[in-house]
């Protein structure tokens, strides 16, 4: 606990020295709706494109997100709170606090439930993201995108190249938006991001780079790290000792993106790319967990043995809008391998303990957007999915698991 006194003690130091700015309270209600109908090559896949499908099932009609949002803003403070009414609950989505200080001009506060300061996709909103779903290297790493902590925001206000630098920290449980703290460990969260709006007439750029570094707590007595086994064959060999119970085991990504936006006679030109490197805990494919999601990051204590992977993913996406029409396009290609200390006909079961968690995944996704209007849009979007081709039962050929997404978006500002 002595380790988290520290930027406790920050907070509500700058909290009771912060002066008021603003004595006219302002209120902000948001809302929007995505209904949509998919339709998988095969039934009961497990799927990134908005969830698994259920077994037997091969579309369906999906209430993929229905929230609002309520921001109230007064002096120097701004509360947000955000729902989401799925099909089947109501769940929290955001409820923090955000402090910022007349005296100390270029630095925030947060503390709650909210985005991870980390790289860009992670806090692009779901109702302005041209792509239906987050990649596949993010839905994995960094789950349901938030985590409860504490952040800090620090832009130089200058008229120089500083005040197009930002600084984000966080010290976050590291177990996702819905999940409860399950040890006494906490990850540290750092961005450093450059923005240059009309960097040239019509130019803007972006990059920045992000590092997350934490750990979880391990109950079992077996870690298996890359390395080759007894036959020759590259897998995971065991660690097998009581001591092993109650270690942390690494979390670690370094990240970096960039994206840049340009205006043409013919409409506005978007690219949007992020690169994410580390070291991942895992488990393996069970009756309950299939092979991509035992590779996702814990939101629960695990009692299972611990499976440590070196991974390596990224995603390119190209957005195009054209002036005077209402269409959109977007082609996005994103690429996750779990285990980059092992490729294609290497992985065999030949007791390397070797398993789908560790095979490598490509997603291309292309798709036309339509938006008759500010609060409308339509979204058709085709995710091509390719696994690598491998020695192992399940993934000797490519899985027919491609998915058709149609979407009717509604936003109420």
């Amino acid at each position: 606990m002595k380790h988290y006194i520290t930027p406790i003690i920050l907070l509500f130091t700058l909290a009771v020295s912060a002066q008021d700015t603003d004595s006219v309270p302002k209120i902000k209600l948001s809302s929007y709706i995505q209904m949509q109908y998919q339709f998988a090559d095969s039934a009961g896949i497990a799927s990134y494109a908005g969830g698994d499908f259920g077994f037997n099932i091969d579309n369906r009609f999906q209430i993929r997100r229905a929230r609002i949002k309520a921001a109230y803003q007064y002096k120097n403070a701004e509360l947000v709170t955000q729902l989401d009414f799925g099909a089947q609950n109501v769940a929290i989505v955001d409820a923090y606090i955000r402090l910022s200080f007349p005296k100390i001009d270029f630095l925030k506060i947060q503390a709650g439930l909210a985005d991870r300061v980390w790289g860009f996709e992670t806090s692009y909103p779901s109702r302005l993201r041209e792509s239906p779903e987050r990649s596949r290297v993010y839905q994995t790493l960094l789950p349901s995108e938030r985590d409860i902590g504490i952040s800090l925001f620090i832009q130089p206000k200058t008229t120089n190249f500083l005040k197009n630098t930002e600084l984000k920290f966080a010290l976050v449980n590291g177990t996702a938006r819905a999940a409860q703290d399950f040890d006494s460990f906490k990850d540290f969260i750092g961005t450093l991001q450059f923005n240059f709006p009309e960097l040239i007439d019509g130019f803007d750029l972006a990059f920045g780079t992000s590092h997350y570094r934490g750990s979880i707590r391990q109950e079992s007595f077996v870690t298996f790290r890359e390395g080759i086994v007894s036959n020759g064959n590259k897998g995971f060999r065991g660690d097998t000792s009581s001591n092993n119970v109650g270690k942390r085991i690494k979390r670690i990504y370094t990240g970096f993106n960039t994206q840049m936006k340009l205006k043409t006679a013919i409409g506005e030109s978007k690219i949007m790319a992020e690169y994410i490197v580390g070291a991942q805990p895992g488990t393996i494919p069970t009756s309950v967990i299939n092979g991509p999601a035992a590779s996702r990051s814990f939101t629960s204590q695990p009692f299972t043995d611990i499976y440590i992977r070196n991974f390596r993913g990224f995603y390119v996406a190209y957005a195009q809008s054209f002036k005077n029409c209402p269409l959109r396009t977007i082609l996005k290609y994103d690429e996750y391998d779990p285990n980059t200390f092992i490729k294609g006909n290497e992985l065999k079961s030949d007791n390397t303990n070797l398993t789908g968690a560790d095979v490598k995944y490509k997603t291309i996704g292309f798709g036309l957007l339509y938006n008759p209007n500010e609060q409308i849009q339509f979204t058709a979007y085709y995710d091509w999915v390719i696994n690598e081709k491998t020695q192992l039962q399940r993934f000797r050929n490519d899985i027919s698991d491609n998915v058709f997404t149609l979407r009717l978006q509604y936003t109420l500002k």
